[in-house]
């Protein structure tokens, strides 16, 4: 099927913006406006279906697509008077699990990405501070920054086709299911207001730690590399720390493995000595946990957990990490100061102990120093 690449069309769609008012709310009341979808498979429209809608009788955009091998996404230009936005605000729903992701692009093309879970069926609320923006890499910008003055175009799309590669390169993950699906977005707004960073510096055992997740709000910045067999949720009921916790089931033929994997957001973690995370699984697993650097370096290390249905505390001494087999790092130690992304997966399959059901629980991830 051809595909419309995702800067050429983002820029082509701002031509028009930049002789039109400043367009920084979408609430969709008066139709799709310039919205318009960059894959010619894929339709945008707006809808008032009370089935989809957050209240019935309210427009939202029903952006409809089939994933494949590339990033589809709806996107709608925006003028250049976007100096001052530290956020982008918007409420969000899927008919499946998806890597939902929201797109904002440069006057001078490049392109940033921010990749969140969407749990299926529900609307959320969703904040996004323009630094958790990634620069996509096959696109150029000369300070790797996004400059809020320079957004040029609005998008969101679902990134669930890189979960297919990844199966399709690593068969222990459990390809995704690509058939037809809905995405429904409604009140996008580029916004002045900042948004909370959602780790936090704590003191622990007088201590400075940094507290980089407790599970406390949307959206869910971890990604699960499960493409079916899970059900994701927060959980009042068990909490180590604050009102929720991760809930993770799953149910997965026996070869293959769970794992769910997130950006640390630009956390100071430089200085940190040891991992320690509140955990609680009905059998008895074995973790694997994998930092990986920004220049693709990754480091693992392992955790047992006993599976007696409690909270169990791990704490892991990062000089524990070693680096992977598969990888290569010009100094050879783990930089934390560099960490790109963060991975906790249940390895037990891949060890010959396949776990079958199981039900995981995450809360309180600390990095102490």
């Amino acid at each position: 099927m051809p595909r419309v690449g995702l800067v050429p069309a983002l820029m082509a769609l701002t031509v028009t913006a930049l002789a039109q008012g400043p367009l920084i709310e979408w609430s969709f009341e008066a139709g799709v406006g310039e919205w318009a979808s960059l894959d010619p498979a894929a339709s945008v429209s707006v809808t008032t279906d009370g089935n989809a809608a957050r209240e019935d009788g309210d427009a939202c955009l029903e952006f409809a697509y089939t994933p494949e091998a590339a990033l589809t996404v709806a996107v709608t230009p925006v003028a250049a008077a976007t100096a001052g936005a530290q956020s982008l605000r918007f409420h969000l729903r899927t008919s499946e699990y998806a890597w939902a992701s929201a797109a904002l692009a440069e006057q001078d093309g490049s392109a940033y990405l921010a990749t969140f879970s969407s749990l299926p069926g529900a609307w959320q609320e969703v904040a996004l501070g323009l630094n958790e923006f990634r620069l996509l890499a096959d696109t150029g910008d000369e300070n790797r920054k996004l400059d809020p003055e320079q957004i040029a175009a609005v998008g969101f799309g679902d990134a669930i086709y890189l979960l297919d590669a990844i199966a399709k390169l690593w068969p222990f993950i459990l390809a995704p299911d690509l058939g037809p699906r809905l995405l429904w977005v409604d009140e996008v707004r580029l916004d002045p207001e900042p948004v909370p960073p959602r780790w936090e510096v704590v003191q622990v055992a007088g201590g400075r730690a940094v507290r980089l997740e407790s599970f406390e709000g949307a959206p869910l910045q971890w990604l699960t590399l499960s493409g079916k067999g899970i059900e994701v949720t927060y959980d009042r009921e068990h909490r180590a720390d604050g009102e929720f916790s991760l809930r993770l089931a799953y149910n997965l033929p026996p070869d293959k493995v769970f794992g769910v994997l997130t950006d640390p957001a630009d956390a100071p973690l430089a200085n940190a000595k040891q991992l320690r995370m509140s955990m609680i699984s009905e059998k008895p697993i074995t973790l694997l946990l994998e930092m990986k650097e920004s220049d693709e370096s990754k480091y693992q290390a392992s955790a047992q957990v006993a599976g007696t249905g409690e909270f169990e505390e791990a704490t892991v001494p990062l000089s524990a990490f070693s680096l992977a087999d598969d990888s290569s790092d010009e100094n050879g130690r783990l930089d934390m100061g560099d960490l790109k992304q963060f991975l906790i997966a249940d390895l037990s399959a891949a060890l010959g102990a396949p776990t079958g059901a199981n039900t995981l629980w995450l809360d309180n991830l600390l990095f102490t120093e």
